[in-house]
């Protein structure tokens, strides 16, 4: 109505209609078991509605519906410790009272060496670790498994029939978004039997406006033994992250923390956030970025 007053804080949009927004929901990766022959940890779970396709192979969700007046509790998962008292990455999560909660299991910690080395399950499944050699029992560890949707399980480790007692071999990649972590194996040509395996590749994502490649597995360590080629003894090598994938806080790699974004049209964004995102806009949409907790009222 002509002369009415505008309220305090109003965008010039309806900020106070329902609204149906994308998501990318990353929870924190595991930790490596960070000594010699340790497991790779697996990265955090990936679950998105933004895009074709989601982690673990999964397809993209359906978008969630915010209402006016609710508050939505944004939980962002801290990473697992990388060290030989490694730990499970923390949960990521979007919460309300009127949605059915969006949660990423935090990634799987890398097995520790030894003949019960098994990676730990999570978002995405740690690697396995070094067997503990012994002439005559040949164990193998399998990596952890992943979360159905979110990401894939760790790399197993095999022990080859022939051992050198006391010898540690290298650790399994973590379980990444995009595929399993590496197998640690022995090559016949190569001698690659102390080398360390690469994690599991990371899925790229442009809820943000760019496109940015998100929970890449953390590699295997590498064992404490050269690697014969044929000829000489090589040092071992650590194994690899996926290229594409720069590992980094709040990347949801394994061994870092994870990151909850909401992409909602600017016209109905409110603007009630707390936890400090940072805030930015891609065309016609605002985008919260949230690398710690915090709250965002519709």
């Amino acid at each position: 109505m002509f002369g009415q007053s505008i309220p305090h804080g109003f965008s010039g949009g309806v900020s106070g209609d329902p609204v149906a927004v994308d998501y990318l929901v990353i929870a924190g990766g595991g930790g490596t078991w960070d000594a010699t022959g340790g497991g790779g940890g697996g990265a955090g779970g990936l679950r998105t509605s933004y895009g074709s396709t989601s982690g673990g192979g999964g397809s993209a969700e359906s978008q969630i519906t915010l209402n006016p007046g609710v508050t939505y509790t944004i939980t962002v998962g801290a990473a697992g410790t990388a060290s030989t008292s490694n730990t499970n990455g923390g949960d990521s999560s979007i919460s309300g009272s009127d949605i059915t909660d969006i949660v990423s299991d935090g990634g799987g910690k890398g097995g520790p060496r030894g003949t019960t080395g098994n990676g730990f399950a999570g978002g995405s499944g740690g690697g396995a670790a070094a067997s503990t050699t012994n002439w005559t029992v040949l164990d193998n560890n399998s990596g952890g498994a992943g979360t159905t949707n979110q990401g894939f399980r760790g790399g197993n480790t095999y022990k080859p029939a022939y051992s050198i007692l006391n010898l540690y071999y290298g650790g399994g990649g973590g379980g990444g978004a995009a595929s399993v972590g590496d197998n640690h194996f022995y090559d016949t040509s190569e001698r690659t039997l102390w080398n360390g395996a690469d994690g599991g590749d990371s899925l790229a994502n442009s809820i943000t406006g760019s496109s940015v490649y998100y929970a890449g597995g953390a590699f295997g360590r590498k064992g404490n033994q050269n690697n014969w080629n044929g000829s000489s003894y090589t040092p071992p090598l650590e194994g690899e992250v996926d290229p594409n994938f720069t590992p980094a806080p709040n990347s949801g790699g394994g061994d870092y923390s994870g990151v909850v974004i909401i992409r909602i049209p600017t016209v109905n964004y409110s603007g009630n956030v707390t936890g400090s995102p940072t805030v930015t806009t891609d065309g016609t949409d605002t985008i919260l970025n949230f690398t710690g907790s915090g709250t965002y009222k519709h």
